[in-house]
């Protein structure tokens, strides 16, 4: 058996701190970021969207931005009129 070695592709890796509900930190006494590795205050993994105070505000945004714009292609489509059982195929 060979030996392999793992390596960090730092240009698909980010970095994000955790904040403890009701304290605030000094960003002073944070390390500067890892190599050549971006340092967000959010990020998005399975599909939701995390942040660094953990909260859920920001998911819930981008769902209900998300629903807003299919449901305006679905309003249009129907101003276009386009029959309800072919806009339910399309929903």
């Amino acid at each position: 058996m060979g030996s392999y070695s793992l390596t960090l592709n730092c240009s698909k890796s980010k970095e994000i701190i955790f904040a403890a509900r009701g304290k605030r930190g000094n960003s002073a006494d944070l390390l500067p970021p890892l190599m050549n590795i971006e340092r967000v205050s959010s990020l998005r993994g399975l599909d939701v969207i995390v942040n660094d105070q953990l909260s859920a505000a920001d998911h819930v945004t981008n769902v209900l931005a998300s629903c807003n714009s299919l449901l305006y292609a679905l309003r249009i489509l129907r101003c276009h009129g386009i029959p309800d059982a072919s806009l339910q195929n399309v929903f």
